[in-house]
């Protein structure tokens, strides 16, 4: 009997309609329920899948990959080079415009120092040839040491810078000096035609 009064008490709880309290109570113990189990779920996913077989890919997955990567170095590669073909170019202008700037002034200078110029230009052809007279003479003096036909080029290299000296000539003393070397140069110069050609 006490059995079955429990039965019918029972079941007359259930028959019954829950209050709101209860209707709150039960649905916050599944809502934690829930949860408590997502989270389970949740952290054995990955452990299984370490666990299992790795899960492969669409077949083209990785040659994509390896496209992608190519194409995205191949941007890169070209704002690079654009960005260095553009500090390259600032450069080279940059140094353009000085080396023009540096010709013009010298230029300029030159203008209006040609006496000066013309003057160091007839000079140093005078001390060339002489150079030459004296290069030639040591070959020609030491026949053993050198022969007579390397030393005649220096005396008609010398012979006709010592020419182009008197052409170009303003100051008589230059002229003076050049005619002076020139006929040294030019009487070494047929000797030693003379003696290799004999």
């Amino acid at each position: 009997m006490p059995q079955s009064g429990r039965k019918r008490a029972r079941a007359r709880r259930r028959n019954r309609p829950a209050s709101s309290a209860e209707q709150a109570a039960i649905r916050h113990v599944r809502w934690l329920v829930g949860r408590v189990l997502g989270r389970r779920r949740r952290a054995a996913k990955p452990s299984a899948a370490g666990e299992g077989p790795a899960v492969a890919g669409p077949p083209g997955a990785r040659r994509a990959a390896i496209e992608s990567s190519l194409r995205r170095g191949a941007v890169l590669s070209k704002r690079l080079l654009r960005r260095l073909a553009a500090v390259v170019g600032t450069f080279a202008r940059f140094v353009a415009g000085a080396l023009g700037r540096g010709v013009k002034s010298f230029g300029r200078l030159l203008v209006a120092r040609r006496v000066f110029v013309i003057g160091t230009f007839q000079r140093l052809l005078w001390w060339s040839a002489l150079a030459l007279f004296v290069i030639g003479g040591r070959d020609l003096l030491s026949p053993y040491d050198g022969t007579l036909v390397e030393a005649l080029p220096y005396f008609i290299v010398g012979f006709s810078l010592c020419a182009l000296a008197i052409l170009m000539a303003s100051s008589r003393r230059v002229r003076w000096a050049a005619l002076a070397l020139g006929f040294g140069h030019g009487a070494l110069c047929l000797l030693l035609w003379t003696v290799i050609q004999g």
